[in-house]
């Protein structure tokens, strides 16, 4: 018998596979190739990412679903065009619940959409390094 799932639908203390959470060629194919453009996509991101889950846990813990619907939308949004598929998808599982004021277990989907979030800034700040 499996554990509890995650909002990744993995089994709770099961090994996660190592993959990036974003596809720099793709999200290079959305700006066109455009280094510049990234960069600042990535910036922007990086400014703006840390309020975004502070305002998703905030609405989350007061039961607020319009807040987390929409916070989460616009969380996804960008990740979208980060390329960042995984994230993308936690973020639309949040955005739904929120809008259907489903609360249950809510904590730990904010908690996995976090990790993924900071996955992803680590990621996308050692690209920016690199560039």
């Amino acid at each position: 018998m499996t554990g509890p799932r995650s909002i990744s639908g993995e089994t709770t203390g099961e090994q996660r596979t190592t993959e990036p959470a974003f596809s720099l060629q793709e999200v290079l194919e959305n700006v066109c190739g455009d280094r510049e453009l990234f960069s600042e996509l990535v910036t922007d991101f990086l400014l703006q990412a840390p309020g975004l889950l502070l305002k998703i846990r905030a609405a989350a813990a007061t039961r607020d679903g319009e807040g987390v619907m929409r916070e989460a939308h616009t969380l996804k949004g960008s990740v979208s065009l980060l390329a960042a598929r995984t994230t993308f998808e936690t973020a639309l599982e949040l955005e739904r619940r929120g809008r259907d004021n489903r609360f249950d277990g809510i904590g730990d989907d904010v908690d996995c959409l976090g990790e993924r979030v900071e996955t992803l800034l680590r990621e996308l700040e050692a690209t920016l390094a690199n560039e």
